[in-house]
């Protein structure tokens, strides 16, 4: 298990902050997702449509444009084209990531804790981002969490995380599948972000 240090990611004379933090563990086999549970037979009328249920907002108090689904799209567009992540060297095209609700919530609890501290750390209630992910019961392999703070939009947090070399290693990590990510304000208004990716078991 490797911690990473804070990179020097915020480009100079802007408000942005970053820390990535990585977490591996030695591979095991990658197990497939659980098949969906069988739908029960109802009396509806076969003609009968249930309204469309609208994708889930982004976590958080931000009031980002964006969805859960319109994120991860823009997630996923950084990993299908490849990335050159400055000195943590380059990356092939990965394979898409899943929206994990479980990993939202916990990543809209972290940049919760820390826009209420207003500071940015990769520790929630003395807990580090292993020991959070063990507490939900999520069952992990590797795991990575970027944070950031003071990007008013999703296009600028990803941009600052790619042109970081640890965040962009982080976003480009092929062995992730699943992503959960989140935003929170602060009382002075400034955005507190969390990305948690994950290898689960």
């Amino acid at each position: 298990m490797a911690h990473a240090n804070p990179p020097p990611g915020a480009r100079p004379g802007t408000l942005a902050a970053l820390l990535a933090a990585t977490l591996v563990l030695p591979a095991c086999q990658m197990l497939g997702g659980e098949p969906a549970p069988a739908l029960a037979a109802t009396a509806a009328p076969a003609l009968a449509l249930s309204a469309p249920v609208p994708p889930p907002a982004l976590p958080g108090n931000c009031g980002l444009a964006e969805t859960a689904a319109q994120a991860l799209a823009k997630l996923n567009d950084y990993r299908a084209a490849g990335a050159r992540c400055g000195t943590a060297g380059g990356f092939a095209a990965a394979a898409p990531l899943a929206w994990q609700p479980a990993l939202a919530q916990l990543a809209a609890v972290h940049s919760r804790d820390m826009a209420g501290r207003a500071s940015l750390a990769h520790s929630s209630g003395g807990r580090n981002l292993t020991q959070r992910l063990d507490a939900l019961g999520y069952a992990w392999q590797g795991a990575a969490e970027n944070v950031a703070a003071g990007q008013p939009r999703l296009a600028l947090v990803l941009a600052d995380w790619v042109s970081s070399p640890l965040h962009c290693a982080n976003l480009m990590n092929a062995s992730y599948s699943e992503a959960g990510l989140a935003c929170q304000r602060a009382s002075d208004g400034t955005p507190y972000w969390t990305l948690i990716l994950a290898k689960p078991r």
